[in-house]
């Protein structure tokens, strides 16, 4: 810049030689020595204007591509900056996410645990922090992922014997129709003969479903007895249903009724939430269940089953009075106990059958579930008669007290055997109990 500008002072100062020759009238060969230099400082001049170009140029070229570094470099650290923030959002959305699992359920299993039970290929460069839990991680997703097979495998296995009991209910269903094809044959015959047809209403077939089987079979064999030989007796079942079904729906025998009877407070259950949940189970023809006894003395260990049998007798000509019967079950002794709702009826089943005051436990096998210490309150309005017993369907063996000893021989004589017999016919308990 400093060398052009020289060569515009002396082109001013050779223009300025060239006015003053003019003037003063010089020779031609001056003036063209003059012109001369003027036009080699113009060319000088010329050169260095396009260097000074060519040179700006080439700065701005690369301003451009500095700027464009720049501003690569400016993208770039937007770009770490956001991914930055992102992930400490999200480190700080997992930090304060709360699971319902805890770190102890889902979590990866203890280090020690690793060391002892992972394979050799998972514990290759554990000596370093880093590498060890990307083996530890590795280790728990083989795991899980056997794990994710034996649950397919088990719900193949599920699937498959949702697919058998299917084909089952299937032939039920082809029996059922057979059945009805077979009862509608012989319907006819039945009215012909004037025998009574046995119809129990839809609500008493859903709460037999869920009666334990001793109840089950008492109630099958005394609405039987009565339709069959039309004794003056109402045959139904009461109760409460929803505690029925939930009971139904744990695993076991039915022995977990006294656990859950114990949690709600052994017998002592609340009327009047009892009466709306049977009122709600209720259906068009169902018996209106009667409120469960509260027995003195009732623990979880002889807690009854939450359904009853009840048997309403209306009595004969020569009968005492109506009298209503209540058969219950108790799950852990699994005993069959029968009671009255009048006050005056538990005399009459005391006085049933002879010998059977249903004072005495009729089972050893009552005795070993309660410790080898049963005994039977006085107090307690339902008694485990053996005659109960018999109409339920329950054989089982006297307790040793009943048998005696081998010394003095006190066995049940072979005499009594045929009382016995006659104690599991319904026809006989319902005869008896509307005889006076």
């Amino acid at each position: 810049m400093s060398g052009q500008g020289e060569q515009c002072r002396i082109l001013k100062q050779v223009a300025a030689e060239m006015l003053a020759c003019k003037k003063r009238g010089a020779s031609a060969e001056e003036a063209n020595a003059l012109l001369m230099k003027g036009l080699v400082c113009l060319t000088e001049i010329k050169a260095a204007n396009r260097t000074l170009c060519e040179e700006t140029e080439r700065v701005r070229d690369l301003t451009a591509e500095a700027k464009a570094q720049f501003d690569t470099a400016e993208l770039s650290l937007q770009n770490l900056l956001y991914e930055k923030r992102h992930y400490l959002k999200e480190i700080r959305a997992c930090k304060a996410y709360r699971s319902k699992y805890s770190d102890e359920e889902i979590g990866l299993m203890p280090e020690e645990e690793f060391l002892a039970t992972a394979p050799e290929q998972f514990k290759e460069g554990i000596e370093d922090d880093h590498k060890r839990m990307l083996q530890r991680l590795d280790h728990e997703k083989y795991e899980r992922g056997e794990a994710v097979k034996r649950v397919q495998a088990l719900q193949m296995r599920r699937d498959a014997l949702a697919n058998n009991l299917k084909n089952k209910q299937d032939d039920l269903e082809r029996v059922e129709q057979q059945f009805a094809a077979v009862r509608a044959t012989a319907e006819p015959m039945r009215e012909k003969l004037g025998i009574p047809a046995m119809r129990r209403p839809p609500g008493q077939v859903r709460c037999s479903a869920l009666l334990p089987l001793p109840l089950y079979v008492a109630y099958v064999q005394l609405a039987a007895a009565q339709e069959a030989f039309d004794l003056p007796a109402d045959v139904s079942i009461a109760g409460s249903l929803a505690e029925a079904e939930a009971l139904a729906s744990r695993p076991g025998d039915g022995a977990s009724a006294a656990d859950a009877a114990s949690e709600a407070g052994g017998m002592d259950v609340d009327e009047d939430a009892e009466d709306a949940d049977t009122e709600t189970d209720l259906e068009p023809g169902e018996h209106r269940p009667v409120k469960r006894p509260r027995s003195a003395g009732a623990t979880a260990l002889d807690q009854a089953h939450p359904l009853m049998v009840i048997v309403k007798l209306s009595g004969d000509s020569g009968s005492s009075g109506a009298l209503t019967l209540r058969l219950h079950y108790i799950p852990r002794l699994k005993l069959v106990t029968a009671d009255c709702a009048e006050a005056t009826g538990s005399a009459r089943l005391a006085r049933l059958f002879d010998g059977d005051d249903g004072l005495t436990v009729p089972t050893e096998a009552a005795h070993l579930a309660a410790g080898g210490q049963l005994s039977w309150e006085h107090t307690r309005s339902d008694r485990p008669y053996r005659w109960a017993q018999d109409l339920a369907g329950l054989d089982l063996l006297p307790p040793l007290d009943a048998l005696g000893s081998g010394a003095d021989g006190a066995a049940i004589p072979a005499g009594r055997l045929p009382d016995l017999r006659r104690k599991a016919n319904a026809r006989a308990v319902l005869e008896r109990l509307s005889a006076r």
